[in-house]
């Protein structure tokens, strides 16, 4: 909760701090490629891929950019007592009143902490397939490692079979 010095009333803390900001996404890189061997009745094929994209970028913008929202330079976390600020309150725990009210600074906000993370993602594929005239049989299977914790490792395996009359 915040408050205005001298005010009494609170206003909840996300009607004040959520700011216009504007967000650079930039870019992605896909690459895939692989190779495949057919002889007689058989396939075999291997592949690679690679998935990236860089973390996103959050600039506030000025005053007056979009539409007009409260400035935090004017509000303080809310004290116990009315009129008061306790600056060093944390989500879980509210600190003592500060002997002096303290407002908030841009500078207090860290856009870093709602813009999406940088990811790096390989996977790996095989498959082994046999052809006749009238069946068709396949197994393969691919395994994903990212990086970092922004993807999940997986693993699959696939089968194939099929007929023609």
């Amino acid at each position: 909760m915040v408050r205005l010095p001298d005010e009494t009333t609170t206003i909840p803390g996300v009607n004040v701090l959520t700011q216009s900001v504007k967000v650079h996404p930039y870019s992605f890189f896909n690459l895939a490629g692989g190779f495949a061997f057919n002889t007689c009745h058989t396939s075999l094929e291997f592949g690679y891929s690679l998935w990236t994209h860089v973390s996103e970028r959050i600039k506030f913008c000025r005053p007056g950019c979009d539409k007009e929202l409260p400035r935090i330079e004017y509000f303080g976390l809310a004290g116990a007592e009315p009129g008061t600020s306790a600056n060093a309150s944390t989500i879980s725990e509210q600190a003592p009143d500060d002997p002096v009210f303290i407002t908030l600074k841009q500078n207090d906000l860290l856009p870093l902490s709602g813009s999406g993370r940088g990811a790096f993602t390989q996977s790996l594929h095989a498959a082994f397939g046999y052809i006749s005239d009238y069946v068709f049989v396949g197994i393969g299977g691919f395994f994903e490692q990212p990086t970092n914790n922004t993807a999940l490792k997986q693993w699959g395996i696939w089968g194939t079979l099929g007929f023609t009359i």
